[in-house]
């Protein structure tokens, strides 16, 4: 019923504006009988969730998460791999888009990491996941100052360095990024530092004195 209702209004928007595609998203545990499906339309702010025998709609947080606080439901697509819970549990999604691809576990040696290609709409990321910290700054909706602001990062706040877009500016990448206290965003490379390994694109290695 709410697939259905998130449909129609997606398609009355499309009337005066281009029709936004809705992620959809494979969650649970298949070998216990755990399954549920979830998309979102991000552009409309609006997603909806359908399985173990309920369904219902679901809204951005503001923080990077889709919830349902009713239904004790929580969505985070932006963590790699997307992770859904329900109420205490903590089930993996998978994108059901032809050609995701889904990070595999981090590396646990120092230097390695997982360099794969992840697609966020129309680009491309190298998927890093390499620890690190941020220099302070503004956390964004997207790889630009323009992008909304998701509010402020403490100076030498540790995280994740997920990946990296692939947009430029001043003479460093901009990088999509998860915070320890869970939020997700973007953050420009010239204000972040990497653990154990330099990466190209960020400022310097954290506890490296710029001057010597």
């Amino acid at each position: 019923m709410y697939r259905t209702a998130l449909v129609s209004i997606m398609l009355m928007a499309g009337m005066s504006a281009p029709i936004f595609a809705a992620e959809r998203f494979d969650c649970g545990d298949p070998d216990a009988g755990i399954s549920m499906a979830i998309s979102i339309a991000p552009e409309m702010s609006m997603g909806d969730f359908e399985g173990l025998g309920r369904s219902g709609l679901l809204s951005p947080d503001g923080q990077g998460a889709w919830v349902n606080p009713e239904s004790g439901i929580r969505f985070i697509p932006e963590q790699l791999p997307p992770v859904l819970y329900l109420g205490s549990e903590q089930f993996s999604c998978t994108n059901a888009a032809a050609g995701q691809m889904t990070n595999d576990a981090v590396a646990g040696t120092a230097g390695e990491t997982s360099e794969q290609m992840s697609t966020t709409g129309n680009a491309v990321e190298l998927v890093i996941n390499q620890p690190g910290r941020s220099l302070g700054g503004n956390l964004r909706a997207g790889p630009d100052t323009a992008q909304q602001s998701l509010g402020g990062v403490a100076e030498n706040a540790p995280l994740t360095i997920v990946a990296n877009t692939g947009a430029h500016f001043d003479g460093y990448d901009w990088f999509r990024v998860q915070l320890g206290d869970g939020r997700s965003g973007y953050q420009w490379g010239g204000i972040l530092c990497s653990e154990g390994l330099q990466l190209e694109g960020v400022y310097q290695t954290c506890g490296l004195d710029p001057t010597n």
